[in-house]
């Protein structure tokens, strides 16, 4: 799901690291551009703006199915425990067979209620303890997983805010952060960031220009959740660990003149959180706010880092880069790739515009560098081709030796 757990960490520390440079095993490419996808249980899901949901095989790149969505569909679908979600156009979730892509049910949210505007894509959603988080431009829903209907809605500020990040949800608290103020209130008014009992919707607390003099200013991607801490950035180029018991801010790091742009989203493990900046990766100490490390790299497209178990990755340039996550020492880089990564069972799969790549070591005996997916259709009818040529040829060969026996 987006950040890559409910918890929005976006970390994998069960992934072994890949310790040198990785080979493209397959690459899979779609007719319009798409979405961050998910890899769980041996297949890769991912939304494309040619309004289709697509699933394909993880080890082959070749293509299982795809669902077509005639409002569109778009953001990072979700998926736990045999349940497949994702947002269609029109602010309605589905949930649908991760075998087939057939649906089971799906709710329609507010009317034009979606978290981002014309031109942006659908809310993605986000699973945790069987229930289904969803933003709006409005409210944060809890559906009910089995059936769609809603456990509890609510609306962050005094008028129901307006866009609101994602949420993050872990150890029994959703998180979500509003980012822009609603209709009759000032900004000063409406923002914050706000807990709730992930359960049953209770407001757990606030920080909010109402309730702290110390409050966040409109916070631009959703929160990293820990069961100790939320981490967020938010305007004017600020990272801020704030207390998830009470929604306290614990420390706030603001990021120098030289490391302005658009910093990506948080990546947080046990040790560091990390983010994209416009001149390399920083990393900052969780118990102190202060820059453990940080890669000086031009060219950086602002990619929110993936992290495994002791490597960070990231696409610099047309370029993908492996760090050491303790140092921030290059590892290895690989030319020609680029763009969102997901790490999952020691393999990176990067999605750029319209392909997603599988990246491993080359393992002794295995065969590496196959087309599949899309582009396996036309080995594939190359193959056909090839094999009919062969056989007519044969074919005539025998018709031949045959008339001159008779």
């Amino acid at each position: 799901m987006s950040g890559g757990s409910s918890a929005q960490t976006n970390a994998n520390p069960s992934s072994s690291s890949i310790k040198q440079a990785p080979t493209a095993e397959w690459s899979y490419t779609a007719t319009e551009n798409m979405y961050t996808p998910i890899v769980v249980d041996g297949s890769v899901f991912f939304t494309a703006e040619d309004k289709h949901l697509y699933a394909v095989d993880a080890a082959t790149g070749r293509e299982r199915w795809r669902t077509y969505f005639a409002a569109g569909v778009g953001g990072t679908p979700a998926y736990s425990e045999n349940a497949l979600l994702v947002c269609d156009n029109t602010d309605t979730v589905y949930r649908l067979q991760p075998d087939t892509g057939a649906t089971i049910w799906e709710f329609e949210l507010e009317a034009t209620s979606t978290v981002y505007g014309p031109g942006y894509s659908p809310p993605s959603p986000i699973i945790a303890d069987r229930r289904v988080y969803v933003p709006t431009k409005s409210a944060l829903y809890a559906l009910d997983i089995e059936t769609g209907d809603p456990r509890w809605v609510r609306r962050p500020g005094p008028t129901g805010g307006s866009l609101l990040t994602h949420p993050a949800v872990s150890a029994g608290r959703a998180v979500v952060g509003e980012w822009t103020s609603g209709p009759s209130t000032s900004d000063a008014e409406n923002l914050g960031l706000y807990a709730y009992d992930a359960e049953t919707g209770k407001l757990l607390w606030e920080n909010s220009p109402r309730t702290t003099d110390e409050s966040i200013d409109r916070i631009q991607d959703p929160p990293a959740l820990t069961p100790e801490a939320v981490y967020v950035t938010s305007e004017g180029n600020e990272v801020h660990r704030v207390d998830a018991a009470t929604g306290e801010i614990v420390w706030t790091h603001t990021l120098s003149e030289e490391s302005f742009g658009s910093p990506s989203a948080l990546t947080v493990t046990d040790s560091a959180a990390y983010l994209s900046v416009e001149n390399g990766i920083l990393a900052l100490a969780l118990d102190t706010g202060e820059p453990r490390w940080q890669s000086r790299n031009r060219m950086m497209w602002g990619f929110r880092p993936s992290v495994d178990s002791s490597q960070l990755y990231t696409s610099v340039g047309t370029e993908l880069w492996a760090l050491d996550r303790a140092s921030g020492e290059r590892r290895w880089t690989h030319p020609d790739v680029y763009g969102s990564i997901v790490v999952a069972g020691g393999t990176l799969y990067v999605a750029d515009d319209k392909s997603v790549t599988a990246l491993e070591v080359l393992r002794p005996g295995k065969p590496h560098g196959r087309k599949t997916g899309a582009r396996a259709n036309e080995a594939l009818i190359s193959l056909g081709i090839g094999a009919a040529i062969i056989l007519g040829n044969l074919y005539a060969i025998w018709r031949s030796r045959r008339s001159e026996r008779k």
